[in-house]
């Protein structure tokens, strides 16, 4: 987990965030050593420990760039699919 979240070009938090979010959902009330994954809020815990271990900027979002070139993209190939969808049907 530590490489990947460096490594992954989205802002530190975003999988923080994710498990935060589960962990408000969550409804189970199932025994840790019952489990085969350990506790969300474990897991929130020591991604909160790498982000300041290793100096994350939590607010960056490095990879909003990449993301809306690909947003960009698919609604290209969207587009230029409808309208070969719409040559076919005439």
């Amino acid at each position: 987990m530590r490489d990947s979240l460096a490594a992954s070009n989205y802002a530190a938090d975003g999988v923080r965030n994710l498990m935060v979010t589960l962990d408000e959902q969550n409804n189970y009330d199932i025994p840790a050593w019952l489990s085969t994954h350990p506790e969300t809020g474990d897991r929130v815990d020591y991604i909160e420990e790498l982000i300041v271990r290793q100096r994350l900027n939590r607010y960056t979002y490095e990879g909003i760039i990449r993301h809306r070139e690909i947003k960009r993209r698919v609604a290209q190939l969207l587009a230029e699919y409808e309208k070969e969808q719409e040559a076919k049907e005439k």
